[in-house]
């Protein structure tokens, strides 16, 4: 079963009720079905036969609600016609017409008990797609209380918990694990199930279920995303790309698979892919968080490249969408190694004040300030020392910005780096030293000592530090400009 309709479940239940019931004359089902007259069916005043009534039923979704449309016009109370188009909207994912149908039928007097249940499911996974969350527990809750072991309604009121409150998932997973014993082999429980269980940081049991989701429903695009993401959480790149990859052929026309794939890329430094599928996303129309997200992974698979005036850019138009720290971090980092010197100082100066600023923010508006203005060192100096005043328990940060205002010696930042406890800390610190060091010494003109501890940083430097970076961007800045500094 595919994921994204209104209903997962329930169309296929009704539609083999319907035609049961219009073969079997004596079918209980008959007053919920068209009425049958030996091997007719009689929908509003329109006769079928049994063969034409399946041609009905096998025509596309959208010319079986033109023709029930008709019908319903001119023959409002007719409950069979109403009960097979409710079908159709459903397949065609109209989820309010399916809410606003299924509360017709269910008011009904003619509607069997025991298929009451099947239109609570659809309605209740109309509900879901509309976020009408109590609504959707009510019909869910209704259908069990009529037949407890649906497993549709269990599935639906599980994802419906989940929804209204992730803080809680017992009572979802509860709903969710009963379906699966039901029904073990629902693609979609398994995506439902495996969605709850990542929240919960059961990722090992998640990514189970979601390697059963697409075992049972190879073709369905959200759990391939859906599955992609959990796997970038873990650091699975190689495994995210692949179901990434197969949304993209999937779906090609999905701006959210290529922007998926492009985060797989990127994780990969494939710079290249990157920026094609990135761009391949914008050029689908990818909106909202498809398109933020593009422009921020080819904005950083750009600065990978060395592009950072093409990054800045790309970072720009992510803001341009929403507010992102993050971001905002970034764009002022590569306005600085691009060369936009006043915009970096803008930026970087709209950010330190903000609540969940960087404690090294102001460290970069400084070096900004100063190689902008050699002339502002001294009231660079003093907003320094203003924007980041020292803590009490002394910390690390305190010691780098000591080393920029002349406060400390190289030497003792550097000792102090080398006593770090853990060698991962030692290495980071050592790094942050060798590079604050070097700037202030670049700073002052002293560019061979400063070189010396450019190439030190570049050995020691975690990748993943911000310092890694602009150590690689002020060693070729040296080799490119070897006078100009």
């Amino acid at each position: 079963m595919k994921i994204g309709r209104c209903t997962s479940w329930a169309a296929w239940l009704l539609v083999t009720t319907l035609v049961a019931g219009c073969a079997t004359p004596a079918g209980s089902s008959r007053a919920a079905a068209p009425s049958a007259a030996g091997s007719d069916v009689a929908i509003g005043k329109l006769s079928m036969s049994a063969d034409e009534f399946q041609d009905f039923q096998s025509q596309p979704a959208v010319e079986r609600r033109r023709r029930l449309d008709a019908i319903l016009a001119t023959h409002p109370d007719d409950f069979a016609a109403r009960y097979l188009r409710l079908q159709a909207e459903d397949q065609l994912a109209d989820c309010s017409a399916v809410v606003a149908d299924s509360e017709v039928i269910l008011a009904n007097p003619a509607l069997d008990r025991r298929l009451r249940p099947a239109v609570l499911d659809q309605r209740a996974e109309a509900l879901i797609q509309l976020r009408r969350f109590p609504e959707a527990i009510a019909a869910a809750t209704e259908a069990l209380d009529i037949d407890g072991s649906d497993s549709p309604a269990l599935f639906a009121r599980g994802w419906t918990r989940f929804h209204q409150d992730q803080a809680q998932t017992d009572d979802a997973l509860a709903d969710l694990d009963r379906a699966l014993q039901l029904r073990p082999d629902e693609g979609i429980g398994h995506y439902r199930r495996a969605v709850v269980l990542q929240v919960r940081g059961a990722l090992d049991r998640a990514a189970e279920d979601f390697a059963r989701a697409v075992q049972l429903a190879p073709d369905d695009v959200p759990t391939r995303l859906a599955y992609g993401d959990m796997l970038m959480q873990t650091k699975d790149f190689e495994g995210a790309l692949a179901q990434f990859d197969v949304a993209v052929r999937l779906k090609p026309g999905d701006p959210a698979a290529w922007v998926g794939r492009a985060q797989a890329h990127l994780s990969l430094a494939l710079f290249d892919d990157v920026i094609a599928d990135a761009r391949h996303a914008m050029e689908l129309g990818a909106t909202d968080d498809d398109l933020a997200n593009a422009h921020s992974y080819l904005g950083s698979a750009l600065w990978g490249k060395s592009d950072f005036a093409g990054a800045a850019r790309e970072f720009q138009l992510v803001l341009a969408v929403g507010d992102d720290p993050w971001i905002a971090r970034r764009l002022a980092l590569m306005q600085w190694y691009s060369g936009q010197l006043p915009q970096a100082i803008q930026s970087f100066r709209g950010q330190v004040t903000q609540p969940d600023a960087s404690p090294y923010t102001p460290l970069w508006l400084f070096i900004v300030r100063v190689h902008a203005n050699p002339a502002e060192e001294t009231e660079a100096s003093d907003e320094l020392a203003t924007l980041a005043p020292s803590h009490k328990p002394h910390v690390w940060v305190d010691t780098l910005v000591d080393l920029m205002l002349g406060r400390t010696t190289i030497e003792a930042a550097l000792v102090e780096a080398d006593a770090a406890d853990t060698y991962q800390l030692r290495a980071g610190r050592r790094c942050e030293a060798d590079y604050y060091a070097a700037e202030r010494l670049l700073l002052h003109g002293q560019r061979e000592p400063a070189n010396g501890l450019l190439e030190e940083a570049y050995w020691v430097c975690p990748s993943t530090y911000t310092e890694a970076t602009a150590v690689g961007w002020e060693r070729s800045l040296l080799e490119a400009r070897p006078q100009s500094r």
